[in-house]
């Protein structure tokens, strides 16, 4: 679903004002709002503009994508790696990368 129109970000100047409030309290949440409220309002512009065709195919290639994601975590290393699979394809990431020690 897509979200209510706030208030905050009604104007480039509220928007602005909101974001310099959150990143002065140290809100992250508030902070990724406003970017996510950005990048929604690009994207949904994009995506208006897609044919009825595209949207199917779209549709049909989503359906038939193979799609994972998995964490696994390295306690002699110290390190936290994501695998991720895309369309049979996997990818992994390192999400923290520790340095062994000794106890």
């Amino acid at each position: 679903p897509i979200a209510k129109p706030r208030d905050e970000f009604s104007t480039p100047i509220k928007t602005f004002l909101f974001w310099k409030k959150s990143a002065v309290d140290g809100n992250l949440e508030q902070i990724a709002d406003c970017f996510l409220t950005m990048a929604r309002d690009d994207q949904l512009a994009v995506l208006k503009n897609y044919s009825k065709e595209r949207i199917k195919e779209m549709s049909k290639e989503t359906k038939k994508t193979e799609f994972g994601f998995s964490v696994r975590i390295d306690i002699k290393s110290g390190s936290v790696m994501a695998d991720a699979i895309l369309g049979g394809k996997k990818i992994t990431f390192f999400l923290i990368r520790g340095t062994r020690y000794r106890m």
